[in-house]
């Protein structure tokens, strides 16, 4: 099933991502931007639309007005716009029915009515930027469900000032909003990653995403950008509960929380690496991180694991030990 990934972008990224886009290879060969014969053409996209999958923007709950700056407009361009460029948004929510109509798809919800206002469909790129934002207001999320995605599908119809390319690939987005629990947002994560071969320390930034008023998402060890994730839950004693796969993370139970160290899995002796200490000695013992949220220190501290064709953890030549810090 192809997931909505249930993270935020990082906004100011996206200019240099897509910085001389035009000089592309796969620009050049018409994969995305402008279907254009000119060599430097300066046109008007949805940075977004280049991944098909749409991005999620979560808001607290809240009875208080919440302003989400999405979707991004992008200046096509190998400089930055050169005078303020005004783009003409259009609502078109018939892009979020033609995804929901998909059954490979995750479907998402229709806002209830009066739950969210956009102030205006007109997107200003300032000069010397690359990048214009629409604002959407959400004034309550009473009424509004953790489990559930919003959606909402925007096309760009014009630009006031003569001479820009409205990229035909690029034109159209969905945005996705939910309400976060309140164990969604960034954390840093450390830890270490037991593996036979490529063994390895974890010292990262992830987003943990919202699933329900208790359920998240989170990036498998540092395998995510490979589409490995898994959903829990934090139950009432917060302990993480109710592992669930997702994406290319090994279904159960050749993958999940771990309950114990099993420094041989499969009867096999592929620890440790060089300087590192085995499953269940030094620093990596699962009585300290034993799948529980401390909610003092916002942190969390989990043991899981995973092995292609094995039926327990005894098998799981993959082990993970990770500790995440709310930032």
């Amino acid at each position: 099933m192809k997931k909505i990934i249930l993270n935020t972008l990082f906004l100011a990224t996206l200019g240099f991502t897509f910085t001389g886009c035009l000089k592309d290879k796969g620009f050049e060969k018409n994969e995305y931007g402008i279907n254009d014969p000119d060599d430097s053409p300066e046109g008007i996209g949805f940075p977004w639309a280049y991944n098909p999958d749409p991005r999620i923007i979560s808001v607290n709950p809240s009875t208080s007005l919440q302003t989400v700056n999405a979707p991004t407009v992008l200046f096509l361009a190998g400089d930055p716009a050169p005078k303020d460029i005004h783009v003409n948004l259009v609502a078109n929510q018939s892009l979020v029915t033609d995804w929901n109509a998909n059954p490979d798809n995750t479907p998402f919800a229709t806002f209830p009515a009066g739950a969210y206002n956009i102030p205006g469909l007109k997107v200003t790129i300032p000069a010397g930027s690359r990048l214009g934002v629409l604002n959407i207001n959400v004034p309550t999320t009473n009424g509004l469900s953790f489990s559930d995605i919003y959606g909402l599908g925007f096309t760009i119809a014009s630009v006031d000032e003569p001479g820009y390319i409205i990229a035909e690939n690029l034109k159209n987005i969905i945005v996705g909003i939910n309400v976060a629990n309140q164990y969604a947002g960034s954390y840093r994560v450390t830890g270490f990653f037991f593996h036979p071969t490529a063994q390895r320390a974890i010292d990262d930034v992830k987003d943990l995403g919202t699933v329900s008023a208790t359920g998240c998402r989170a990036p498998h060890s540092d395998l995510y950008t490979q589409n490995y994730f898994f959903d829990f839950d934090v139950s009432p004693t917060n302990t993480l509960i109710n592992y669930t796969p997702r994406g290319a993370t090994p279904p159960v139970p050749a993958s999940g929380f771990m309950t114990a160290d099993v420094s041989t899995p499969g009867g096999i002796s592929p620890y440790p690496a060089a300087g590192s200490d085995k499953p269940g000695q030094g620093e990596w013992i699962h009585s300290k991180y034993n799948n529980t949220y401390d909610p003092v220190a916002e942190t969390f501290w989990m043991h899981y694991g995973y092995g292609a064709g094995s039926n327990s953890q005894t098998g799981w030549t993959r082990q993970v030990y990770e500790k995440w810090v709310k930032e």
